[in-house]
């Protein structure tokens, strides 16, 4: 009788996914039950700080066309604590920010990102996102993806050598994305994954987490914080850290550096996030200067993408120079 390979072998198991959405409603629910863990164990535990440079260049995304008027001020500012709208303090969609473990009121967050942070992040929302293997569901003729080559002069102020030389939209995500520059060193705490110094650290008390761990199903501290499902961890850790070390911001890397990877002139090491905390209504000009505002548009015609500076009472460059201003997002008609 020949023998039939693998007949009497064990069937081969499947290993369990790491990340699922059933599999975060029940990490929510085990965090529920011990909502003061995390605080408890970022007290007794070392997170690295990050010191983002004076006049480093950052960009955030702006809905178009906004809710409400928009301007200078509201782009500037830590967004307000609406509990019924879970927005502020209260989201519960945001990574670093929002509600804590027990619902109560968390860190507050402005987002903003390196440019090729932020490249990413726009090559995912805009194009891939729906992408369902033989091409991406949403794109339409009229939101077909515009590749830009970034040209010296459009915004000034020694910022077009710091932008990426190629981005990418859609129709898909008709925004404003408001570029600025720091005004001075922001200390933040550093949960950048792509940083080999946070790796090290939180490998240095993972054995003093291993209980919390367990419970949530997880092999490290990392693992948590990259949960695409579940961003009460990685918002637990964020707020513990701001209470201990009362930092200005958060540091992070952005989580679609894999989306970008085939971008020109695209720099992973550089695809990183700065979430300016505060209290809701906390003004940024502390920290931020508005330069500009890439406007993304689209209509029968297709897509099409202008710069304008930006307006603001006040915004004023760290040389003491008052810049000409002009509003962020313009209403619908």
């Amino acid at each position: 009788m020949s023998a039939v390979p693998g007949l009497f072998l064990p069937a081969a198991r499947r290993a369990p996914p790491l990340y699922s959405v059933p599999l975060a409603q029940q990490r929510s629910l085990t965090l529920q039950r011990q909502p003061s863990a995390v605080s408890a164990l970022i007290r007794t535990s070392d997170i690295p700080m990050h010191e983002v440079a004076a006049n480093t260049v950052v960009l955030r995304f702006v809905p178009y066309p906004p809710s409400f008027p928009l301007n200078y001020a509201g782009v500037m500012s830590v967004p307000p604590d609406i509990q019924t709208s879970g927005v502020g303090g209260f989201s519960r969609n945001n990574r670093f920010t929002g509600a804590r473990p027990d619902g109560s009121l968390g860190l507050n967050g402005s987002y903003w990102g390196l440019p090729d942070g932020v490249a990413a992040e726009d090559l995912y929302y805009s194009c891939l996102k729906g992408w369902d293997g033989s091409g991406p569901m949403r794109l339409l003729a009229r939101t077909t993806p515009m590749a830009v080559q970034w040209q010296r002069g459009l915004l000034g102020y020694g910022v077009d050598a710091e932008i990426p030389e190629q981005l990418v939209f859609s129709g898909n995500c008709c925004t404003d994305v408001v570029v600025a520059r720091t005004i001075r060193n922001i200390s933040s705490v550093n949960l950048n994954l792509g940083d080999p110094l946070v790796h090290q650290s939180l490998d240095a008390v993972n054995s003093r987490w291993r209980p919390l761990l367990d419970s949530l199903q997880y092999n490290s501290i990392q693992e948590g914080i990259a949960d695409p499902y579940f961003p009460e961890f990685a918002r637990a850790i964020a707020h513990a850290a701001a209470e201990k070390y009362n930092p200005d911001a958060i540091w992070a890397q952005s989580a679609r550096v894999e989306a970008a990877s085939g971008l020109t002139g695209f720099d992973p090491s550089a695809a990183s996030n700065l979430v300016l905390v505060g209290e809701g209504r906390t003004t940024l000009t502390d920290r931020l200067v508005g330069l500009g505002v890439i406007q993304i548009r689209s209509d029968a015609a297709g897509v099409s993408a202008s710069v304008e500076p930006i307006h603001g009472k006040g915004a004023r460059f760290d040389d003491g120079v008052e810049r000409s201003l002009v509003p962020v997002a313009k209403t619908s008609e």
